[in-house]
């Protein structure tokens, strides 16, 4: 075989791409409905307004781990895996999932991404309604060493109505889990 036929042939020939490096995310979200962590409501969580109450799905302890990367994942893909993260840890998911994505599609939705280097030296953050700022998280994922803090919340907004009916009080924390624990107000 003569060089430049072996030239063609390496470039026929694919290179393996190495796996893409799955990030540990910490996920907390904030509702303002009755508590869909513990019991399935009769019918849409939504009909049960409450507190605003803060629930910690995925923590240090028990991270969500996925892949951050640029091309990986389009912003409505991502929404998708952070809405059902949330909704897989409720006993009535698919009412919680389906009241997220309508809050999202409607602009109900607060997203805020941080990332902060594990010695704390330096910290990035953005929040956003829509995905608007979700490049910019991937694209400040690549600037942080292996070992940053990622987090991610998603925070329930009540529609001008809902605000009315039901003004919002104190904040309670729950531990992540299957089994939400309540914590006292910090």
């Amino acid at each position: 075989m003569e060089e430049d036929e072996l030239s063609v042939l390496s470039e026929q020939i694919p290179t393996p791409t190495l796996p893409g490096q799955l990030t540990t995310v910490e996920l907390t979200c904030s509702l303002w409905f009755e508590n869909a962590f513990t019991s399935p409501p009769a019918a849409s969580p939504l009909a049960f307004a409450s507190e605003e109450t803060l629930y910690i799905i995925a923590d240090a302890d028990h991270p969500l781990r996925m892949e951050i990367a640029e091309g990986v994942m389009t912003f409505g893909e991502f929404k998708n895996a952070i809405i059902n993260e949330i909704g897989s840890t409720a006993p009535a998911a698919c009412h919680l999932q389906q009241a997220l994505s309508e809050a999202s599609d409607s602009g109900h939705i607060r997203w805020r991404y941080s990332i902060t280097q594990n010695d704390g030296s330096q910290s990035w953050t953005a929040e956003a309604r829509s995905g608007d700022k979700y490049s910019a998280f991937v694209a400040a994922a690549h600037a942080f060493p292996a070992g940053s803090r990622f987090e991610v919340h998603v925070k329930m907004e009540k529609s001008e109505e809902e605000a009315i009916d039901h003004p919002p009080s104190h904040l309670c924390q729950r531990s992540s889990g299957r089994a939400p624990i309540n914590h006292p107000p910090p």
